[in-house]
C-alpha cells in the first residue's frame, strides 16, 4: 500500500507536511530513519516534515505514504501542518492530527467484531463473556468432546508444522507433551524461562537451550554434577587462562602440604623428597639433613657450646698487644720507633723514667720564659707594626694607643681642649685640658 495517510483540505496548491511521533513523543527523521528527541534546529532543517503531495492539479486531497522504515509495530501520532514560509517552522497551523497503528510493514486496519459478513457472530455471554457462533474452521466441522470443550484441526501455528509437544495441552503429571504442573513430569517440554520453587529434582541431561531458567532449591544427579564439573575444569587447559598459569604453577607437586612439612621437618617421606630433587634448586636436597629442624638440632648439639668457635680470654688478646706493628702483614710504619715499648725507652731516655706521664719537665701555666733573640725581635716587631684599630673600643686613657693617637688624630685648635680622636678621626677618644698664654703660644701644659 503506497498512500497511506490522506487529508482532504480546502485550499488547493499549498504546502502540508506531516510529523510522526512514536509512544514516548521522540520525533522521527525522514533522512536518518530514527526516532530521537525533539529539537527545534532539526524541525527547521526539514529532518521531521514529511512533505504531502495534492492529487491532480487543484483536488485539495493530499497523500503521503507511511514510512516502511519504520519496522516497530505500535501506536504512532501523526500531525499534519501547513508550511508557512520557505522551511517548516515551530509557528506553522496544524491542521488535523491522529493516530496509527503499525503492525511493522503496514497499517493494521480495525474490523467489525460484531458481524461477520453481515451475520452476528458474538453474543454477550456471562459476566460479559463472548460467545463465538462458528460452525466450521478450515473447511472442517467444529465439534464440541464430552466435556464440551472445543475440537480444533489444526496443522500449524505461525507457519511452523505442530507436533505433540509444540502446544502442551494434556493436563495429566509427567504425560508427553503435558503441562508442568506437581508430581513427576518426565518427558514434559517447556518452552520460555521456567522458574521451579520447592524440593524439586531434575532428572537427565540440562540442555543448554534452559539458558535463563530459575531452578533454585533443585537438585542434580551424579552425572549433572560431574558435567558442571567438566565444564568448570576444561579452563585448566586453556593456554592463558587462570587455570593453566596455576596448573603450570603447581605443576609437580602431588601434595602441597607434604612439600611444606618436609621443608619445615626431618621425618623421612621418600615420595615428596623425590618430587623436591626433581627441582633445578633442590636436586641435592635431603629432609633429614637440609630441613629447618635438621639444621636446628644439628645447631643444637654445636654452637650452644661454642664448638668450632674462638674461645680466647682478654688476657689472650691483651699478650699480643706488645707486638711490633711490622708485625702485621701488609702494614708498614716510618721511622725506627715501632713498638710501644721503643716509644717509652725513647721518652724515659730524653725526660727520666716516670717523667714524663706526670709532666715533669714541661711548662706548665704561670712559669717565666727566656725568649731568645729571634724571638724577642719578633715581638717587637708584631707590636710596631700592629695597627690601632685592632683596640679601638678597649684601650685605657694612659696607654700606649692613646699616644700613637694623640700624634696622629687631635684637634688643639680650642686654646682650652685638646682633643684626641679615635682612629676613624670623628669620635672623641679622650678631652685635655691644655694650658697656653696665647692661641698662637705652644702647648705648656696637659691635664
Amino acid at each position: 500500500m503506497s498512500e497511506q495517510l490522506q487529508v482532504q483540505y480546502d485550499t488547493a496548491a499549498v504546502n502540508l507536511y506531516v510529523v510522526i511521533r512514536d509512544s514516548s513523543g521522540q520525533a522521527y527523521r525522514a533522512d536518518t530513519q530514527v526516532f530521537e528527541a525533539y529539537s527545534t534546529a532539526n524541525l527547521t532543517a526539514t529532518k521531521y516534515a514529511i512533505a504531502m503531495t495534492e492529487q491532480g492539479t487543484a483536488s485539495r486531497y493530499y497523500t503521503v505514504a507511511f514510512p516502511t522504515a519504520i519496522v516497530t509495530a505500535g501506536s504512532y501520532s501523526i500531525t499534519v501542518f501547513q508550511r508557512a514560509g520557505g522551511s517548516p517552522a515551530e509557528t506553522d497551523s496544524p491542521l488535523t492530527g491522529g493516530t496509527v497503528d503499525w503492525d511493522g510493514a503496514a497499517i493494521i486496519t480495525q474490523a467489525n467484531v460484531s458481524k461477520l459478513l453481515g451475520t452476528a457472530w458474538l453474543t454477550p455471554g456471562v459476566a460479559g463473556t463472548p460467545d463465538v457462533n462458528m460452525k466450521n474452521a478450515g473447511g472442517t466441522a467444529v465439534t464440541l468432546d464430552a466435556n464440551n470443550v472445543l475440537n480444533v484441526s489444526t496443522k500449524y501455528w505461525a507457519g511452523t508444522a505442530i507436533t505433540a509437544t509444540s502446544i502442551p495441552v494434556a493436563t495429566t503429571a509427567g504425560a508427553s507433551g503435558g503441562l508442568l504442573i506437581s508430581g513427576s513430569n518426565t518427558g514434559t517440554t517447556t518452552l520460555g524461562a521456567l522458574t521451579i520453587t520447592g524440593a524439586t529434582n531434575l532428572t537427565g541431561a540440562v540442555s543448554a537451550t534452559n539458558a535463563g531458567n530459575d531452578i533454585r532449591g533443585t537438585s542434580l544427579t551424579a552425572a549433572g554434577i560431574q558435567a558442571i564439573w567438566d565444564a568448570a575444569t576444561s579452563a585448566l587447559i586453556t593456554a592463558g587462562s587462570i587455570g593453566k598459569r596455576l596448573l603450570d604453577v603447581f605443576s609437580g607437586i602431588t601434595s602441597l602440604a607434604s612439600w611444606l612439612g618436609a621443608i619445615a621437618g626431618k621425618t623421612a617421606d621418600s615420595s615428596t623428597q623425590t618430587e623436591i630433587r626433581a627441582t633445578t634448586a633442590g636436586a641435592s636436597y635431603t629432609i633429614t639433613t637440609d630441613s629447618l629442624e635438621a639444621i636446628r638440632d644439628r645447631g643444637d648439639a654445636s654452637w650452644i657450646t661454642a664448638t668450632g668457635f674462638s674461645t680466647h680470654t682478654a688476657a689472650d688478646v691483651w699478650a699480643v698487644g706488645t707486638r711490633a706493628l711490622t708485625d702485621k702483614a701488609g702494614f708498614a710504619i716510618s721511622g725506627t720507633i715501632t713498638t710501644l715499648d721503643a716509644l717509652n725507652t725513647s721518652l724515659s731516655s730524653v725526660h727520666g723514667s716516670g717523667s714524663w706521664a706526670t709532666a715533669t719537665g714541661f711548662a706548665v701555666a704561670g712559669d717565666a720564659m727566656t725568649l731568645t733573640s729571634g724571638e724577642r725581635n719578633s715581638v717587637a716587631d708584631a707590636v710596631l707594626t700592629r695597627d690601632a684599630s685592632n683596640v679601638d673600643t678597649t684601650p685605657n686613657e694612659h696607654s700606649l694607643y692613646y699616644v700613637i693617637m694623640a700624634s696622629s688624630e687631635f684637634d688643639a685648635t680650642d686654646p682650652s681642649n685638646f682633643i684626641v680622636y679615635r682612629t676613624d678621626g670623628t669620635t672623641v677618644f679622650v678631652t685635655k685640658t691644655q694650658t697656653k698664654i696665647t692661641a698662637d703660644e705652644p702647648i705648656r701644659k696637659l691635664e
